[in-house]
């Protein structure tokens, strides 16, 4: 889950798309622009040497991507969600991680960690590397619930994909574990 989604211009003109569009049209074929998101994004899940189209679709396709933020925030990454459009939000996500019932949750927004970590229970501390990482127990649909992690923004400059690397395995093998 990422945090919000912007309009951007091109060629003159403002553009929009939803995150589906944006995964199928660009994200899947490798074409990420000038965003370090979706390309900091794969290096957590794919080698370089997986980073190849067929691979690509194959990770789209097997997640369910969205962002906290349900409107768009406004041209280029500079502009901030206000208060309204997350408590706005707030419910949508509830429903939709209802809805789709994932296994885990890999918040990469300090800001929709910080308003949806209520909205379960405290998860086990997953610690890695020697660093303790907090997790949520979000429910879903039909008595099931999610394990729920937050990673740092994967556009900061101090994104490291190699260090959030093990947090993200660790994270999907308790996942795994609580399923079984």
């Amino acid at each position: 889950m990422g945090e919000s989604a912007y309009d951007w211009n091109e060629n003159g003109r403002v553009r929009t798309a939803s995150a589906k569009q944006i995964i199928n049209w660009y994200w899947k074929k490798g074409q990420y622009g000038k965003s370090k998101f979706p390309r900091n994004l794969v290096k957590l899940f794919l080698s370089e040497e997986e980073r190849k189209p067929k691979n690509l679709e194959r990770l789209w396709n097997s997640v369910a991507y969205t962002n906290f933020i349900q409107s768009r925030v406004g041209i280029s990454a500079a502009a901030r969600p206000t208060t309204s459009m997350c408590r706005d939000s707030f419910e949508p996500t509830e429903a939709l991680l209802s809805e789709v019932a994932p296994d885990c949750v890999i918040i990469a927004s300090r800001l929709a960690w910080n308003w949806l970590k209520g909205l379960g229970r405290p998860g086990p501390q997953l610690r890695v590397k020697g660093a303790a990482h907090e997790t949520a127990i979000f429910p879903t649909s039909k008595g099931r619930s999610a394990l729920a992690v937050r990673i740092l923004h994967p556009s900061r400059r101090d994104f490291r994909p190699e260090e959030w690397k093990p947090v993200i395995r660790r994270t999907l093998d308790a996942a795994r574990k609580r399923l079984t």
